[in-house]
């Protein structure tokens, strides 16, 4: 049978003070490396949990007076009385928050992740936001 380290540290130290801290930080790791390999997913079962959402089956309460998505489609009409809402410090149902994600998700996917953009001379462009 195999000998757990802290027996060995325990037996060669065991008043020093240092090493058992230093042992316990150690465990602490060990035990930490074991418990993400035991909950790991293998690469070929991974998924995003976007996929696991589906925004259709969360049920809006009959009592919602905020903002509503009629259909599939974020509409300007939608996103003003969204903006009102927030103004009067109202919030947005979590069924039409992921649904604004996962619909954004999905827009951002399809657009190429580099675009090059020809500015004219004498003219200039400012970039806003994480570049």
């Amino acid at each position: 049978m195999e000998m757990p380290l802290s027996f060995y540290v325990k037996k060669m130290c065991p008043n020093d003070i240092d090493a058992s801290k230093k042992l316990k930080e150690c465990e602490k790791v060990v035990m930490k490396l074991k418990f993400e390999e035991a909950i790991a997913v293998p690469e070929h079962q991974r998924r995003p949990i976007t996929d696991s959402i589906d925004f259709h089956s969360i049920d809006v309460e009959p009592q919602y007076s905020g903002a509503r998505i009629e259909g599939d489609v974020v509409t300007l009409d939608f996103v003003k009385k969204m903006m009102d809402d927030f103004k009067n410090q109202k919030c947005l149902h979590k069924r039409y928050a992921f649904q604004i994600v996962l619909q954004t998700r999905e827009m951002l996917k399809a657009l190429p992740s580099l675009v090059d953009i020809n500015v004219p001379d004498g003219k200039h462009f400012t970039v806003c936001g994480d570049v």
